[in-house]
């Protein structure tokens, strides 16, 4: 096929309204694909915080942790917010170096302590504290 061949085709497309309707067709099917990102930008944006700070109580694991000596409920503010760990004292009389373990995104600072607890991890760590912060949004130790 010659150029000038090719070049008429071209011209009588354009000339027949046919480009018109493809172009629009174009357009619309872009303005969809751009709708559609957006929206699921939006959803994600809106369902971020329950993605990522569900909560995860466990009353089993903080009834356990409540019945044992050597592991204290602890809570502070900063800043208007509060944070909640569970902390395991050093049994021994001496003053004790602090272990401080930050913990979040639907974890749970008492299901953590026992599960620690019952692999014997704690054997590891004798002679120290251990403090277990839960990082999350307006959820307890429990």
């Amino acid at each position: 096929m010659s150029f000038s061949l090719l070049l008429k085709h071209v011209c009588e497309y354009v000339e027949g309204g046919k480009a018109k309707a493809g172009i629009k067709r174009l357009i619309v099917a872009i303005a969809g694909i751009i709708e559609t990102a957006a929206l699921i930008c939006a959803l994600i944006y809106c369902l971020q915080d329950a993605a990522l700070f569900h909560p995860n109580s466990d009353p089993g694991s903080y009834q356990y942790i409540s019945t044992r000596q050597e592991f204290n409920e602890i809570s502070f503010e900063d800043g208007g917010k509060t944070y909640h760990g569970i902390i395991k004292v050093n049994s021994g009389a001496e003053p004790a170096p602090l272990i401080i373990m930050f913990i979040g995104n639907g974890q749970n600072a008492a299901q953590a302590m026992r599960a620690m607890d019952s692999a014997g991890i704690w054997e590891s760590f004798l002679g120290y504290n251990c403090l277990i912060m839960l990082v999350s949004k307006e959820f307890s130790a429990q």
